[in-house]
């Protein structure tokens, strides 16, 4: 089961945790290809047993998706960074609030 934390960093911090979460897609990605090398030569000495290659393809495959999440969480990171220092100009200076049944109501002055 996958879990959001949410917890506040510095700003300065932010590219040394990116690297960290790269270095951890990287990681996964080449365990993912070292398996499917294993897989690879198993399925040419297997014989018509293939389900140890159908369970290093289903290992692989998950090392894949932990890597493509920790990627989608790293991408959207460093978006919000960028925006932060180049991006978005016509950011609103008043934020929207909301009511408690969900509906937007009025724009209230930053706090």
């Amino acid at each position: 089961m996958r879990v959001r934390i949410s917890y506040g960093v510095d700003l300065e911090e932010i590219p040394e945790i990116s690297q960290d979460l790269l270095v951890s897609a990287i990681d996964t990605l080449e365990d993912s290809v070292r398996s499917l090398r294993r897989a690879l030569e198993e399925l040419g000495d297997s014989n018509q047993r293939f389900s140890p290659v159908v369970t290093m393809l289903d290992k692989s495959r998950l090392k894949l998706s932990k890597a493509d999440l920790t990627l989608s969480d790293l991408q959207a990171m460093l978006e919000g960074l960028d925006n932060h220092y180049n991006g978005d100009k016509n950011v609103p200076e008043r934020r929207f609030t909301m009511d408690t049944s969900g509906n937007s109501t009025e724009q209230t002055e930053n706090t």
